[in-house]
């Protein structure tokens, strides 16, 4: 008996393996610009995965985006799309690597008053 390996033709850019290190996560999301004075890097922010039960985990703002864009399209209406937003990026400490690449998820940072 012989065994012959199976072979897939794989499309030119297609994504064979993602990694991820789940040692070092962040929450990526969107500022809107009208809130950009209103938070530092270092602050503290309490981020909520879907499906978690309402478990909360605390990150601290890490990255703030230096240019605004507009509002991806995958937010759902169209009148938060066409706002103009800023990148951040919340690290989170994950030791027991419970939140995995790609969850969806929310975070809460406290404004401070101008």
């Amino acid at each position: 008996d012989s065994v012959e390996g199976v072979r897939q033709m794989i499309a030119v850019g297609a994504t064979i393996i993602t990694l991820g290190d789940l040692d070092h996560v962040w929450f990526e999301g969107y500022l809107p610009e009208r809130d950009l004075g209103k938070v530092r890097y270092g602050q503290e922010a309490a981020i909520t995965i879907d499906g978690a039960s309402g478990q909360k985990y605390s990150g601290t703002l890490s990255y703030i985006a230096s240019k605004a864009e507009f509002t991806p399209k995958t937010v759902e209406t169209y009148r938060e799309r066409v706002t103009l937003v800023y990148r951040v990026r919340i690290k989170l400490p994950n030791p027991q690597r419970a939140l995995k690449v790609g969850m969806p998820a929310e975070a809460d940072i406290s404004l401070a008053k101008q």
